[in-house]
């Protein structure tokens, strides 16, 4: 299962602690080979995402996103607006997540 919650407010991320080691490992090289800014962002103290249900039944999760201490504090508040939206990091999140889930399609397809 993928999940994208709150991509676009800076660069792309995987909350590690919450995600599939191999799918991580793998949008890890994924993102080298295509040039894009990538880390491992932990939310844990942000709260659960809706992979986290899936995770608990044994569906393996990857939990993409965006946030850190410097933007965090724009989820839910007045200045969650198109102003915090950075085009250029969100389309490098939609192209790391269209070629991970080809990869993925061609590897489990097996």
């Amino acid at each position: 299962m993928i999940n994208i919650d709150s991509v676009g407010a800076g660069v792309t991320a995987v909350a590690m602690s919450q995600s599939d080691k191999e799918f991580f490992e793998l949008a890890f090289r994924m993102a080298e080979k295509l040039g894009l800014d990538f880390r491992a962002v932990n939310v844990d103290q942000v709260g659960l995402s809706d992979g986290s249900t899936f995770a608990k039944n044994k569906v393996r999760v990857i939990e993409f996103h965006s946030l850190d201490n410097s933007n965090f504090h724009i989820l839910h508040s007045d200045k969650d607006t198109m102003e915090a939206f950075r085009g250029k990091e969100y389309y490098s999140a939609y192209k790391l997540i269209a070629y991970l889930l080809a990869l993925l399609d061609q590897r489990l397809g097996q």
